[in-house]
């Protein structure tokens, strides 16, 4: 009896022991893949920009040749193709932060459920393994005391017919 309980004991404690492993390995992954979709906005971001940039220079280029062909106020266009450049530099900044900010946020509200779901679980593991252990020492209970009758009572050959 006493080896039976010491196992079933070391299969609630190996129940628990593994979701904890998978909610840590969860967690773990919940990060990784946030840290990744946030570095590959960040590149993207930065494609983007440096597309701009690149445009707003062609920009300023032709500014320039048009204005060998017509005279044109050079400085006051091209402060204004930078200007433009740099406002939807800021923007696309401050969008692709937010988007990082919303996917961290997600992955924390990921961690936090699993995490939650995870103390439940071992919760009713153990909820579990206590309903079974009341369950066994009641059946043990009744086992042990009808033997006891057994042993107690008359044994004729009548009464085993």
């Amino acid at each position: 009896m006493i080896l039976a309980e010491t196992q079933f004991n070391q299969s609630v404690v190996v129940a628990v022991h593994t979701v904890g492993e998978l909610t840590l390995v969860t967690n773990a992954r919940i990060q990784a893949d946030s840290q990744i979709v946030s570095a590959k906005l960040v590149s993207s971001a930065e494609v983007c920009v440096m597309e701009l940039l690149a445009i707003a220079e062609v920009a300023m280029l032709d500014i320039q040749i048009r204005n060998i062909e017509e005279p044109i106020n050079n400085e006051i266009l091209s402060s204004m193709v930078m200007e433009v450049s740099k406002n939807t530099q800021f923007k696309i900044s401050n969008q692709a932060q937010e988007t990082i900010n919303l996917i961290k946020s997600n992955a924390e509200k990921a961690i936090r459920k699993v995490t939650k779901e995870s103390k439940s679980a071992i919760g009713k593991i153990r909820e579990h393994a206590k309903n079974i252990a009341h369950q066994v020492k009641t059946t043990s209970k009744i086992v042990s005391e009808r033997m006891e009758d057994a042993k107690l009572s008359s044994r004729t050959p009548e009464l085993a017919v």
